[in-house]
């Protein structure tokens, strides 16, 4: 259960209080100037009281709630803790002291400070607190909720479920209630008694997306496939509209190869799911398929979505990455312009795509297309990779100057990482070769292994070269240097052997 209005459950409480009437005037401009968002003003107000020696229980209580809402729990501790001291039978001052520890527990599992067990504790302590609260008349179905959301999250699990049953009695059937019994039961691994508490939650609460994700984990936890569709069949009609739904299940069977038993099921929801609210449907039934390679039955449903949802970037962008698939890259291209001009796209995602596109095009030896791609990838995306991969591009369409210029670039710059800019030297340096300028390409090679002298491919150049020149030595030197790094580059003993052995290549021609 989510501590979502807390501050809320602390206003209610704060305006049912009885003031006293010289004391009012101040208490409404507290309550004001906390309303306004000032809480750290409201705070460091109570405290000047606190110091003054005239400080109220109202105060106190005012004060305690600015403090959970700054952040303040030390503040927010010790002015509870004078609360009751002041006011031991106040079920308000006993709340706002549970309040206070449930915050300072949650804020700790936040930022990982304190043991599991610490926190475990603090939780503990603030159900004590509410249960204070509720032996002094505090309202008892509220203070039920929030002591047996503090049991749950202490990890005293059947206290939570009993004092849940007594929140029952007081009002029974609440989504509050029956949404904690479910997250308990699912914590504890009961997922047979959890469908069964679920089941009913779920007749009482159909538009509950949480109650029907908590019953798919139930009863795909009970390992009952039968059960899960059961579930799935009887929650889609009321949410045909959120993905986590199908998320969950299709998740937990999307592994299987061949996935009969999910395209079954499948079908199945396509009969109860309303025509007209079916567009999430078929986006998940066409990534079902896209996932198997039916690449064209996963085109159709991509289509059919946008027909729900026309234009709609992410179906713009799996049309295009499933038109990838099938080959149509020209049509995927367009795709995937359409998806990012609608400015609403990952765009990590979108680059990857990109990638894919470059890789398809270089398959099909289209280098001119390849290139205009990974450029378009390169204006979106900050991963140097994609700066290096412009210009090994630009080589293979025939653009030997703009590749050297795209190096150059490169490894001008200061901000790369070690890795990156050893690796755009290497390129420089087979740029370089493949002009004939031997002995810049040369010193490029060596620029890379002074940068990063583990570089196998650099150095594997760089024997390649030295070769070319007629240095078997330097040649065969550089060779087993890789190959002591990595015994199994076949490369560096290729080169190795030829290095010593002059006449197998003249032998290879």
């Amino acid at each position: 259960m989510q501590r979502r209005n807390l501050n809320a459950s602390i206003l209610l409480m704060a305006l049912m209080s009885t003031y006293c009437v010289a004391q009012e005037p101040t208490l409404e401009r507290l309550r004001a100037q906390l309303n306004s968002g000032d809480a750290t003003g409201v705070v460091d107000h109570v405290r000047r009281s606190i110091g003054a020696r005239t400080v109220s229980v109202d105060e106190l209580l005012i004060g305690t709630e600015a403090a959970i809402t700054a952040a303040r729990f030390v503040d927010a501790r010790g002015m509870s803790d004078m609360a009751i001291a002041a006011a031991p039978t106040d079920p308000r001052t006993h709340t706002l002291s549970g309040h206070t520890l449930f915050a300072m527990a949650e804020d700790a599992g936040s930022k990982a400070r304190g043991g599991g067990s610490f926190i475990r504790a603090t939780y503990a302590d603030a159900a004590l607190a509410y249960g204070n609260a509720r032996a002094h008349g505090g309202a008892a179905y509220d203070l039920l909720c929030w002591e047996s959301d503090a049991r749950f999250r202490a990890e005293e699990f059947e206290s939570a479920l009993k004092l849940l049953l007594k929140a029952d009695e007081q009002q029974p059937g609440t989504l509050a209630v029956d949404k904690l019994r479910g997250e308990v039961l699912l914590a504890q691994g009961q997922f047979a008694a959890a469908l069964s508490a679920l089941d009913g939650a779920r007749g009482r609460h159909p538009g509950s997306e949480e109650i029907a994700l908590m019953s798919l984990r139930a009863a795909l936890g009970t390992g009952s496939r039968d059960g899960a569709v059961q579930v799935l069949l009887q929650v889609v009609p009321h949410l045909p509209e959120r993905p986590e739904i199908f998320r969950v299940f299709i998740g937990a069977f999307e592994a299987e190869r061949p996935d009969t038993f999910l395209v079954q099921t499948l079908e199945k929801v396509r009969a109860v799911v309303p025509p007209d609210r079916d567009a999430v449907f078929l986006w998940f039934s066409a990534a079902v398929d896209e996932a198997a390679l039916r690449n064209e039955a996963a085109l159709r449903g991509f289509e059919a979505y946008l027909g729900r949802r026309p234009n709609a970037p992410e179906g713009e962008f799996k049309r295009g990455s499933v038109l990838i698939a099938l080959g149509r890259l020209g049509e995927a291209k367009e795709c995937l312009l359409k998806a990012h001009a609608a400015g609403s796209l990952d765009e990590t995602a979108l680059v990857a795509a990109l990638r894919g596109l470059v890789g398809a095009h270089v398959a099909k030896r289209q280098f001119a297309e390849a290139l205009s791609t990974q450029e378009l990838a390169l204006a979106l995306s900050s991963n140097d990779l994609d700066a290096l991969n412009l210009g090994v591009l630009q080589l293979q369409a025939g653009e030997p100057e703009l590749a050297l210029a795209t190096y150059r670039g490169l490894v001008a710059r200061e901000d790369l990482d070690l890795a990156s800019h050893a690796r755009a030297w290497n390129y420089l340096g087979l740029a370089l070769r493949g002009q004939g300028d031997l002995s810049a390409a040369e010193a490029a090679f060596r620029e890379s292994l002074r940068i990063l002298e583990s570089g196998g491919d650099a150095r594997e150049n760089l024997a390649a070269l030295l070769l070319a020149k007629g240095d078997e030595a330097g040649a065969l030197r550089e060779g087993k240097a890789v190959l002591a790094e990595a015994p199994s580059r076949a490369r560096a003993a290729y080169l190795c052997m030829l290095a010593q052995h002059r006449w197998l290549a003249r032998g290879g021609r």
